[in-house]
C-alpha cells in the first residue's frame, strides 16, 4: 500500500523515520486542530499543497517541496482579481452581505475564497466554515440523491405512481403522477402553496397551531420561541390532496418534492435527513452540511442569517430553514432545509461528475448518474433532468454562453448556486445570503452577480 506520512512537529523529527517508505510526506509544523484541518482539506482536494522545508532533512535540502508555476501563480492572480471586482463592488451595492465561492477544474481546487460578512453590520466575517441555508439546492443535494439511491437498489421505479406510496392520494387528481413527473416538474401541481399564512396571518398566530412554548401537543420547533401543533402536518397532506391541478407541462413547484419526501421516507422507514446522513454525508465525512444546524453542534456565529420575518416567525431567522413550508416541516424537507458551506457541496457534485464514485469508494452506480443528469424528454419538456436543472437546453440565459449544453446543477432562492458542466471539467458553487434583510428587491438577480462570476471561470479556462 502507498503510504503517506504525515508529521504535526518538529521537521527534524523526520530524521527518526526511514522515509523511503512513504510515498508521499506532509509537514504540518504544529498539532493545531486549524492545521489539521488545512491538511485533510489539501489530502481529500479542496484545497492545494504548498510549502518548502525550512531546513535539511535526510536526502531533502532546505526549501524542498512543492513550489507553483509561475504562470499558474498569473492564471491564479488573474483570476482571482477579476472575481474580487465583481463581488467587492456588489458588496459595496448591498447585493449581498458575503459569500464563499468555489470552483473545482479538472478536479483541482482553481478558487476558494470567501468575501464580507455575516450581515451588513460586518461584525463577524465570512469563513470558509460558514453554513449557508442553500434553499433549493435540498432538491439535488439530498431528496434527488436519495431517489437515485433507492432507483440504483431497484425500490423504486420511474413510472411508479404516487398513490402507490401515498394512499390517502389514490382517489383524487393526483392518484396517476409518476415519479418522473415529480422530478422533472410536469407533473400539473401548483407551483406553492402558503401553508403558514393559515396559522400566521397578517403576523398574528392562530394560537389553536402556534405557541411560544414547547409541550405535548406543540412539538414541531419552527424557530426560535415557535412552536407547532403536532397534528398540523396532516393539514399539508389534506392541502395537497384537495389542491387544483394544471396541465402537464413544466411549472416549477416544491409540492413535487414534499411528495418525493413522504415517498423516501414511505420506503426507508426512516426520515430524509436520516437517510442521506446514514448514505452519503456521513461516510463522505461532510461534517458541515446538514438539516438543522442548531441541533448539530453549530452556533449562531456559524450561520449566515436570512430574512428578518415579520409576519410568521418574528424574528430574524438564523439558525432555522428559511422557507415556511420546510419550516413548518420541522426544518427537513424534500424541498429545503440543508445548510451547507461550499467545500462540502463541492465533495457532493465531485462524486457526481465522477460518475457516483469518491475516493474509491461507489455511492451510485455510473449508469443511474448519467440518467438522472442528462435532459429527461416528458410532457413536452427538456428543460429538465430528473431532479437536476439543464437550463441550456430551452435556451435559457443563465449559464455562461460557452457552458456545454451537458450543465447540470440548481439555484436557490436564498443566493445560492451550483453548476456542473461535465465537458469542461467544471464545478461552480456559489453561496450567499442575498435575502438579509429582506427578500425584496431581488438585487442579486437584477445583477446577475452568480453568472457574471461563472463567466469569469469559464474565461479563464477556455483561454
Amino acid at each position: 500500500k502507498e503510504c503517506i506520512l504525515t508529521l504535526f512537529g518538529n521537521p527534524y523529527a523526520l530524521n527518526l523515520f526511514n522515509l523511503a517508505h512513504f510515498s508521499s510526506i506532509i509537514v504540518g509544523y504544529e498539532p493545531f486542530p486549524v492545521i489539521v484541518e488545512c491538511a485533510m482539506d489539501a489530502l481529500l482536494g479542496r484545497s492545494i499543497f504548498e510549502g518548502q522545508l525550512p531546513v535539511s532533512i535526510h536526502e531533502y535540502p532546505a526549501q524542498s517541496g512543492i513550489t507553483p508555476i509561475p504562470e499558474q501563480n498569473k492564471f491564479a492572480n488573474a483570476l482571482t482579481h477579476d472575481i474580487d471586482v465583481l463581488v467587492e463592488k456588489a458588496i459595496k451595492d448591498t447585493i449581498i452581505p458575503g459569500c464563499q465561492i468555489m470552483a473545482i477544474h479538472d478536479g483541482k481546487v482553481i478558487f476558494d475564497k470567501c468575501y464580507g460578512y455575516l450581515t451588513y453590520e460586518k461584525k463577524i466575517p465570512v469563513t470558509s466554515n460558514t453554513l449557508y441555508d442553500i434553499a433549493s439546492l435540498t432538491k439535488v443535494t439530498a431528496t434527488t440523491l436519495a431517489v437515485m439511491k433507492l432507483y440504483d437498489e431497484k425500490k423504486l421505479k420511474l413510472s411508479d405512481k404516487v398513490s402507490l406510496y401515498l394512499p390517502y392520494l389514490a382517489k383524487t387528481n393526483k392518484a396517476n403522477i409518476t415519479l418522473a413527473e415529480l422530478l422533472t416538474h410536469t407533473s400539473g401541481l401548483v407551483p406553492f402553496i402558503p401553508f403558514y399564512q393559515s396559522i400566521a396571518n397578517k403576523g398574528i398566530w392562530d394560537e389553536q397551531y402556534l405557541s411560544s412554548t414547547p409541550s405535548e401537543t406543540f412539538t414541531v420547533e419552527v424557530a426560535k420561541d415557535c412552536w407547532l401543533h403536532a397534528d398540523y402536518k396532516t393539514k399539508i397532506h389534506q392541502s395537497i390532496a384537495d389542491s387544483k391541478m394544471g396541465d402537464k407541462k413544466y411549472r416549477y413547484s416544491d409540492l413535487n418534492f414534499l411528495l418525493l419526501q413522504e415517498i423516501i421516507e414511505t420506503i426507508t422507514k426512516e426520515t430524509l435527513d436520516q437517510y442521506i446522513t446514514k448514505h452519503f454525508y456521513k461516510p463522505l465525512d461532510l461534517k458541515h452540511l446538514c438539516f438543522n444546524p442548531l441541533t448539530n453542534n453549530f452556533t449562531l456565529q456559524d450561520i449566515a442569517p436570512t430574512e428578518k420575518d415579520d409576519l410568521f416567525r418574528k424574528q430574524l431567522v438564523c439558525g432555522y430553514v428559511h422557507d415556511q413550508t420546510a419550516a413548518i416541516m420541522g426544518g427537513v424537507c424534500g424541498n429545503a432545509g440543508l445548510f451547507a458551506n461550499a467545500h462540502d457541496l463541492a465533495v457532493i457534485f465531485q462524486m457526481l461528475s465522477q460518475d457516483g464514485a469518491y475516493q474509491d469508494i461507489r455511492y451510485l452506480s455510473k449508469s443511474t448518474v448519467s440518467y438522472f443528469k442528462k435532459p429527461y424528454s416528458i410532457n413536452s419538456c427538456k428543460r429538465r433532468g430528473l431532479g437536476f436543472d439543464v437550463p441550456d437546453n430551452e435556451g435559457q440565459n443563465i449559464l455562461p454562453k460557452t457552458a456545454s449544453p451537458h450543465t447540470y446543477g440548481h439555484t436557490g432562492f436564498t443566493g445560492t448556486v451550483v453548476w456542473c458542466d461535465p465537458k469542461k471539467d467544471l464545478i461552480y458553487i456559489f453561496l450567499s445570503n442575498r435575502i438579509y434583510p429582506s427578500t425584496t428587491p431581488n438585487k442579486l438577480a437584477n445583477s446577475k452577480l452568480r453568472l457574471k462570476v461563472q463567466e469569469v471561470f469559464y474565461k479563464y479556462i477556455d483561454e
